[in-house]
């Protein structure tokens, strides 16, 4: 490809005893084809803990502009605050949108759609969101490293002001250097082993998903050795093979004291409710106060369902909900509106 580089004398390269120097930090370009403009070597840094130092070039492509193609289906996602919600504005959106709703023209499941969408709506409105944003981790420096940082940037700074010659100051500011990254691979070592440890110790999803966003990271922080009983693995893929059976087995249940005749009580009690609701002569009566009570039982603070609905929704206006349901009770059972309301409690 006729590739070279930039002709220059000015090293990039410094070796931390000092004792060479050389340029294996350059930008390869076609002699040919002239793109590459104001080429340039920077000047070492305080804050540049490394041996090498950057190398630039601006680059002259001529490019047509075209406009950016939209994701279909994307969608924005939003964090719903219901701590700060207008209970009057959302009250009364809900108010006058199901007032606007003929039942008896309109199958039962319109009249349920209806219903979710003017929740949603009426969420929208009366309620602030905020956008989901994900943010990578942040280094965050100890005492000691700040105050080694510091001393490194000061030493420069002198070594700097005096010229930048080869004298004490410089070997003061090589000193402080050294002490600095020394300093943060300890500090890298301690926290990868303080995370294996607990890992290990103490087990949780919250952890193994940590585990997984470091994997996932840009920066190397695998485990160089893990030992499942008594057997070292050291290549990526036994490792991996050994937390899949690590967490296999930790997702089984296991018998530390749980309550069966619980178990045992609810199946029975779910397998009569069932049976009364297939049971259209004998069919159970639920008053306007029950399914208040159970849309009040619902868990706060959950995920939302299939329709995109969370308890919120409805406890933040029970009365003019259940008085909608109740204007549906010729088409859908009280039963019905129950077994929805404990099938979204359970969800959530």
């Amino acid at each position: 490809m006729n590739l070279q580089s930039h002709r220059s004398e000015e090293s990039t390269f410094f070796h931390h005893s000092e004792m060479s120097a050389s340029q294996i930090d350059y930008i390869l370009h076609n002699a040919t084809i002239a793109f590459l403009s104001d080429y340039k070597i920077h000047d070492q840094c305080h804050s540049n803990t490394s041996s090498h130092v950057p190398v630039s070039a601006k680059m002259n492509v001529k490019s047509k502009p075209t406009n950016k193609a939209i994701k279909s289906g994307y969608i924005s996602k939003f964090k719903i605050q219901w701590k700060d919600i207008d209970s009057e504005l959302y009250h009364n959106h809900i108010s006058n949108e199901l007032s606007q709703h003929n039942i008896e023209s309109h199958s039962i499941e319109e009249s349920i759609n209806f219903l979710c969408n003017c929740l949603k709506k009426a969420a929208t409105v009366a309620v602030p969101s905020k956008i989901i944003k994900l943010k990578g981790p942040q280094f965050k420096a100890s005492p000691t490293t700040l105050m080694l940082l510091k001393i490194s940037k000061e030493k420069y700074q002198l070594w700097k002001s005096h010229g930048k010659k080869n004298d004490h100051l410089k070997t003061d500011k090589i000193l402080a250097q050294r002490n600095l990254r020394k300093q943060l691979r300890k500090e890298q070592y301690l926290d990868r082993t303080q995370f294996y440890n607990e890992l290990m110790d103490n087990p949780s999803n919250d952890m193994f998903h940590k585990l997984i966003r470091r994997n996932r990271g840009s920066k190397n922080k695998d485990a160089i050795c893990i030992m499942e009983n008594g057997e070292h693995h050291y290549s990526a893929t036994d490792q991996t093979n050994s937390f899949s059976r690590y967490f296999e087995d930790l997702a089984v249940p296991k018998d530390n004291g749980y309550d069966s005749e619980f178990l045992d009580l609810y199946n029975i009690r779910h397998n009569i409710f069932d049976e009364l609701c297939k049971q259209s002569s004998n069919e159970p009566q639920f008053s306007f106060q029950n399914i208040c009570d159970a849309i009040q039982q619902l868990h706060s603070s959950k995920a939302t369902d299939e329709l995109g609905l969370a308890a919120e929704h409805f406890k933040n206006s029970p009365t003019t909900v259940t008085h909608f349901l109740i204007n549906c009770s010729a088409l859908i059972t009280f039963s019905t509106i129950i077994i929805y309301l404990i099938s979204l409690n359970l969800v959530s």
